[in-house]
């Protein structure tokens, strides 16, 4: 639908009686802009087009990051968010057991209540942009999801 080839349009739009070499050199050096103009519009198309087939799905955010930051060998993986139960220690006068066996501590992200949705998990030693990985993350996931970035 938008392959429109400008050089020949110029050619079958200028009258017979004046084509010759330089008048059609001419006049597609006068139709450059319209070269320039239609290779930014396919460009901006293909992109729009990738965007839209593109959605917060794991599946597909986990695809376009790899496709940006790591296109070779494809390292970049998506995690669930952490969903331990906080335990807490009571008091004497509680009235509740003290003895709670091993606990372990997590950071606060890693319970339910405050955690994150979904972990980024990029392998060490990838350079990237950290600006434009938060960006990238941010345009595709849902409104309203948590998420933080771990090197493994």
């Amino acid at each position: 639908m938008y392959n429109i080839n400008i050089d020949k349009l110029t050619v079958l739009l200028t009258p017979i009686s004046l084509r010759k070499k330089r008048l059609v050199a001419w006049l597609r050096i006068l139709a450059m802009p319209l070269n320039k103009l239609l290779d930014d519009f396919k460009r901006e198309r293909r992109k729009d087009l990738y965007n839209l087939t593109h959605n917060s799905q794991v599946c597909y955010l986990r695809k376009i990051l790899n496709d940006e930051f790591d296109s070779t060998k494809r390292r970049i993986k998506i995690e669930d968010g952490k969903r331990n139960i906080r335990r807490y220690i009571y008091q004497r006068n509680a009235n509740r057991p003290l003895y709670l066996g091993r606990v372990f501590l997590y950071q606060r992200g890693e319970y339910i209540d405050g955690g994150v949705d979904f972990v980024v998990v990029l392998p060490q030693g990838l350079e990237y942009d950290r600006y434009k990985l938060e960006a990238l993350i941010n345009f595709y996931k849902l409104a309203g999801k948590r998420w933080t970035i771990r090197i493994d």
